[in-house]
Protein backbone atom coordinates (compact mmCIF):
# COMPACT_ATOMS: atom_id res chain seq x y z
CA UNK A 1 0.00 0.00 0.00
CA UNK A 2 2.70 2.49 0.84
CA UNK A 3 4.08 1.74 -2.85
CA UNK A 4 1.24 2.38 -4.89
CA UNK A 5 0.70 6.14 -2.66
CA UNK A 6 4.40 7.20 -3.13
CA UNK A 7 4.04 6.29 -6.68
CA UNK A 8 1.80 9.73 -7.40
CA UNK A 9 4.59 11.78 -5.81
CA UNK A 10 7.59 10.17 -7.76
CA UNK A 11 5.71 11.33 -11.21
CA UNK A 12 5.19 14.60 -9.99
CA UNK A 13 9.09 14.77 -9.06
CA UNK A 14 10.19 13.99 -12.59
CA UNK A 15 8.18 16.96 -13.99
CA UNK A 16 9.12 19.58 -11.97
CA UNK A 17 11.59 22.10 -12.27
CA UNK A 18 15.09 21.35 -10.05
CA UNK A 19 14.59 24.20 -7.49
CA UNK A 20 11.35 24.22 -7.17
CA UNK A 21 10.16 22.33 -4.38
CA UNK A 22 6.82 21.05 -3.60
CA UNK A 23 4.54 24.30 -1.78
CA UNK A 24 0.90 24.54 -1.61
CA UNK A 25 -1.03 26.31 -4.03
CA UNK A 26 -1.29 29.93 -2.04
CA UNK A 27 2.23 29.93 -2.24
CA UNK A 28 2.82 28.95 -5.27
CA UNK A 29 0.85 31.55 -6.87
CA UNK A 30 0.92 34.15 -4.15
CA UNK A 31 3.91 36.59 -3.88
CA UNK A 32 6.32 33.78 -3.03
CA UNK A 33 5.75 32.13 -5.69
CA UNK A 34 6.34 35.31 -8.00
CA UNK A 35 9.54 35.70 -5.92
CA UNK A 36 11.14 32.69 -6.87
CA UNK A 37 9.88 33.66 -10.39
CA UNK A 38 11.46 37.23 -10.41
CA UNK A 39 15.05 35.49 -8.47
CA UNK A 40 15.37 32.85 -11.26
CA UNK A 41 17.92 33.09 -14.13
CA UNK A 42 15.06 32.72 -16.82
CA UNK A 43 15.08 36.61 -18.41
CA UNK A 44 11.44 35.55 -19.87
CA UNK A 45 9.91 34.22 -17.24
CA UNK A 46 11.36 37.62 -15.52
CA UNK A 47 9.94 39.83 -17.83
CA UNK A 48 6.29 38.22 -17.61
CA UNK A 49 6.28 38.56 -14.36
CA UNK A 50 7.22 42.30 -13.68
CA UNK A 51 6.22 43.58 -16.87
CA UNK A 52 7.65 45.87 -19.83
CA UNK A 53 8.63 49.44 -20.09
CA UNK A 54 6.60 50.84 -22.93
CA UNK A 55 8.71 53.75 -23.12
CA UNK A 56 11.67 51.67 -23.95
CA UNK A 57 9.50 50.55 -27.00
CA UNK A 58 8.59 54.19 -28.07
CA UNK A 59 5.54 54.83 -26.54
CA UNK A 60 5.58 58.10 -25.29
CA UNK A 61 4.20 58.51 -22.21
CA UNK A 62 3.65 62.31 -21.75
CA UNK A 63 2.19 62.64 -24.44
CA UNK A 64 -1.17 65.21 -23.87
CA UNK A 65 -3.15 63.14 -26.95
CA UNK A 66 -5.33 59.82 -25.55
CA UNK A 67 -2.91 57.18 -25.94
CA UNK A 68 -5.95 54.59 -27.30
CA UNK A 69 -6.60 56.51 -30.70
CA UNK A 70 -2.59 56.03 -32.05
CA UNK A 71 -0.90 52.86 -29.77
CA UNK A 72 -2.07 50.03 -31.63
CA UNK A 73 0.34 47.92 -29.72
CA UNK A 74 3.88 48.03 -28.58
CA UNK A 75 5.24 45.83 -31.31
CA UNK A 76 3.11 47.65 -34.64
CA UNK A 77 4.77 49.84 -36.51
CA UNK A 78 2.03 52.16 -37.74
CA UNK A 79 -0.58 53.77 -35.71
CA UNK A 80 -3.94 52.17 -35.36
CA UNK A 81 -6.75 53.16 -38.10
CA UNK A 82 -8.90 55.57 -37.05
CA UNK A 83 -12.25 54.96 -39.27
CA UNK A 84 -13.21 51.31 -39.90
CA UNK A 85 -12.34 49.76 -43.91
CA UNK A 86 -15.68 48.71 -44.34
CA UNK A 87 -18.64 51.28 -45.41
CA UNK A 88 -21.90 51.36 -43.15
CA UNK A 89 -25.16 51.78 -45.15
CA UNK A 90 -26.74 55.18 -44.95
CA UNK A 91 -29.73 53.60 -43.64
CA UNK A 92 -27.99 52.47 -40.39
CA UNK A 93 -27.09 55.98 -39.64
CA UNK A 94 -30.73 57.64 -40.61
CA UNK A 95 -33.37 57.80 -37.47
CA UNK A 96 -36.29 58.08 -38.26
CA UNK A 97 -38.69 59.74 -35.69
CA UNK A 98 -41.52 57.78 -34.43
CA UNK A 99 -44.67 58.74 -35.05
CA UNK A 100 -46.91 58.56 -31.77
CA UNK A 101 -49.90 59.63 -33.50
CA UNK A 102 -50.01 56.53 -35.17
CA UNK A 103 -49.38 54.01 -32.88
CA UNK A 104 -52.29 55.65 -30.19
CA UNK A 105 -54.62 55.44 -33.37
CA UNK A 106 -53.50 51.57 -33.94
CA UNK A 107 -54.46 50.94 -30.18
CA UNK A 108 -57.63 52.23 -30.31
CA UNK A 109 -58.41 49.09 -32.89
CA UNK A 110 -57.36 46.29 -30.54
CA UNK A 111 -59.42 44.56 -28.33
CA UNK A 112 -58.67 45.16 -24.99
CA UNK A 113 -57.87 41.67 -23.99
CA UNK A 114 -54.82 41.95 -26.47
CA UNK A 115 -53.61 45.45 -25.50
CA UNK A 116 -50.26 45.53 -24.23
CA UNK A 117 -48.19 48.39 -22.16
CA UNK A 118 -46.24 50.00 -24.61
CA UNK A 119 -44.23 52.66 -22.80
Amino acid sequence: MSTISAMPLLLCEQFMDKDMELQSVPNQFGMHGLLKIIKKENPGLTSLAVGTDFTKLGLNLMSTEPLFKTFASPWADIPAKLEPECTIPKCYNDRQPCALEVRCVDLLWFHNAHKLFIP
